[in-house]
């Protein structure tokens, strides 16, 4: 998986015009496996028991919190607009409806991150 991180992160940067949707995915693919490797929390746990939870409550919240973003975005000033190639059309708000996607890896990467900063095994839900 790491390989495979670093293969998408040498594509964003030889061809970003083409490979630019790899920067969410890149990420999670390097960190998780070395999540795995020091042994902290990694989906892959969850996912071994084969608990999907996790990961749907993660892809559920990042699409719930990018809607709100994209909206208060829309309203104020400044505000960001998004130049994609090839996806420009059926806007909701400013961002391209398949451009949402890119906050499902997004979620994940953060996910990683958060568990290779803290050393945690495991962020249990209150």
């Amino acid at each position: 998986m790491v390989m495979i991180g670093l293969g998408m992160l040498g594509l964003i940067m030889v061809w970003p015009t083409y490979f630019y949707p790899f920067v969410w995915g890149s990420v999670f693919f390097m960190l998780e496996p070395i999540n795995v490797w020091l042994d902290r929390g990694s989906l892959f746990d969850y996912l071994q028991e084969g608990d999907w939870r996790p990961v749907v409550a993660l892809c559920a919240g990042a699409l719930c919190c990018g809607f709100f973003w994209e909206l208060w975005n829309f309203y104020s000033y400044p505000k960001w607009t998004y130049h994609t190639p090839g996806v420009g059309f059926w806007y909701i708000f400013e961002m391209p409806l398949i451009g949402y996607i890119g906050y499902l890896p997004f979620a994940l990467e953060l996910y990683a991150l958060l568990h290779l900063a803290t050393g945690r095994r495991r962020i249990v839900a209150l």
